[in-house]
């Protein structure tokens, strides 16, 4: 507080100074300072209007030297507020807002307005702070006077009603609908996952038909023959197709996995299978031809190539999917093991004519 003291003097003897350099030098400098309300009660608060007027310089400013004057405070308000008066004049505004702590007369300091080298001093505001008001009724008196004050405990607490969103913390609802849509789009991405995108389809495209397993492997066969692999010495290619093109029609036609099977295996599931049984040779004896050349490095001539293809081809035709119709119920459909046997005898018959020639 003594030191307090001094500077406040010291403040005083330099604004004095400066206020005298001020009438000698810069003639034309006002400084005001007023209160909105003289009389508060304690905490309460009123506004202190600075006008600072002038030919101000370009570093023009007021300065409250101590926010803390006794037991009030005094603080900056509102933004600052400059007006042009013109002839080079302007007045400067700054509010201040002052509160008082305790009861009595203050006389509030003096503001700083400095333009410059100048410096202005404002008048002093006197501030009266009245105590706040008791309760008459817990005062006791006695003989007129008082003698006691009666303070009452604090209040019993109360048992509130809990909500559900009391339990939840306090980042789940101030996050909580960018959380329920992010759990919304997961679901929903999980949705189209195990919906389609497991099963290699996309959603919201075209699915183009799928082409019958039959139609595919007669495309495929007649595509392979038109590339003459054999014919040009690539036997183990045109064998590997051939087989291809064998292993995706019967997994499509009699949904068994032939492209991860041996060739023993698919003959052996062709066999458990009722209606590729009776067949089931003609895929034998290509698989069995395609795994000489493919594996014991087997060179067949031109003849055994075309018969490893017309075996395909027939045992593609063998199976293909029959929808029966009125009029061929009425008839009994020819036996495929008869077709087959005739087939293959017939083949086996040019082969021996064309021996013997």
């Amino acid at each position: 507080m003594i030191l307090r003291k001094y500077i406040h003097a010291v403040m005083a003897m330099l604004a004095a100074f400066g206020a005298s350099s001020v009438d000698a030098a810069a003639q034309g400098y006002t400084a005001k300072a007023t209160l909105d309300s003289t009389l508060l009660v304690q905490g309460g608060k009123s506004r202190l209007v600075v006008e600072f007027t002038g030919p101000l310089a370009s570093n023009a400013h007021i300065e409250i030297v101590d926010t803390m004057w006794h037991d009030v405070e005094i603080t900056p308000a509102e933004a600052d507020e400059d007006t042009d008066l013109g002839n080079d004049r302007t007045t400067m505004r700054r509010i201040f807002i002052v509160q008082g702590f305790d009861s009595g007369l203050y006389t509030l300091p003096p503001v700083y307005c400095i333009s410059g080298t100048d410096t202005v001093l404002t008048n002093q505001p006197v501030l009266k702070i009245d105590p706040v008001s008791l309760d008459s009724a817990n005062i006791v008196m006695e003989n007129g006077e008082p003698v006691d004050l009666v303070i009452n405990d604090f209040t019993d607490v109360i048992d509130a009603d809990y909500r559900f969103f009391d339990f939840v913390p306090g980042w789940a609802t101030d996050y909580g609908w960018w959380i329920l849509a992010a759990l919304i789009l997961i679901a929903a991405l999980i949705f189209v996952y195990f919906k389609w995108l497991r099963h290699g389809k996309i959603p919201l495209m075209p699915v183009r038909k799928p082409i019958p397993p039959y139609e595919l492997a007669k495309k495929r066969l007649e595509a392979l023959r038109t590339e003459a692999l054999w014919q040009k010495g690539a036997e183990k290619e045109y064998y590997t197709k051939l087989t291809d093109i064998m292993r995706t029609y019967i997994h499509g036609r009699f949904g068994i996995n032939a492209m991860e099977m041996t060739s023993r295996e698919i003959y052996e599931a062709l066999s458990a299978n009722e209606e590729a049984r009776k067949v089931r040779t003609l895929a034998q004896d290509v698989m069995r031809e395609a795994d000489f050349v493919k594996f014991a490095q087997n060179r067949p001539d031109a003849e055994e190539n075309e018969k490893a293809f017309r075996m395909a081809d027939l045992f593609v035709e063998n199976t293909k999917p029959v929808v029966p119709s009125a009029e061929d119920n009425k008839e009994k459909p020819a036996d495929p093991a008869d077709t087959v046997e005739k087939t293959v005898e017939k083949d086996d018959s040019i082969s021996e004519g064309g021996d013997k020639q």
